[in-house]
């Protein structure tokens, strides 16, 4: 990437809506593509939204948005299948929650960084690929068993746990 790109480029700006609406969105636009649980379809549902999924060795950026249908997704090549679910999906939710209103700018999202929108982009992907009633489904389903359900839902278990905590479900 030239370094006029870089030097002219937007940083991020966090909504700071509630955790809530946040899920609601993530959970409408994951329905509207209509993902399934565990689904192994990153590529194909980021290239319907215009974006691009690179898996690298090392990037500074984890996303590069280059205007409005037109984004790129660096994950690294050496994780796990089920945390680049979450990688990708927190991708998707920084280019839907914090892009610039003008569709023409360019915004890079720092790998490490830690943040408010960070923090969104988190809620976004963890609703976005275990939405409530889909887990609200697996938790009868697998009768609880957290690891029976992260492996259905095919991300870490740490996602299950915090859904269920979020949502007010019981686990076994």
């Amino acid at each position: 990437m030239d370094q006029s790109t870089v030097s002219n480029a937007a940083a991020p700006k966090a909504l700071g809506v509630p955790r809530g609406c946040i899920e609601f969105f993530a959970e409408l636009l994951s329905a509207r593509l209509g993902l399934q649980p565990g689904a192994d379809g990153d590529d194909e549902y980021v290239a319907r939204l215009g974006g691009r999924i690179h898996r690298v060795g090392s990037s500074q950026y984890s996303l590069v948005v280059r205007g409005c249908g037109n984004f790129d997704v660096y994950i690294p090549s050496h994780s796990f299948l089920s945390h680049e679910h979450i990688y990708i999906a927190q991708a998707v939710g920084c280019y839907y929650l914090h892009h610039p209103q003008s569709v023409s700018d360019v915004m890079l999202v720092s790998r490490h960084v830690a943040n408010r929108v960070t923090w969104e982009a988190g809620v976004f992907a963890e609703a976005f690929l275990v939405p409530e009633a889909a887990l609200r489904t697996m938790m009868t389903r697998y009768r609880g068993s957290i690891c029976d359900i992260a492996s259905a839902f095919d991300v870490p278990i740490l996602v299950i746990k915090r859904r269920i905590g979020q949502i007010g479900l019981m686990a076994a």
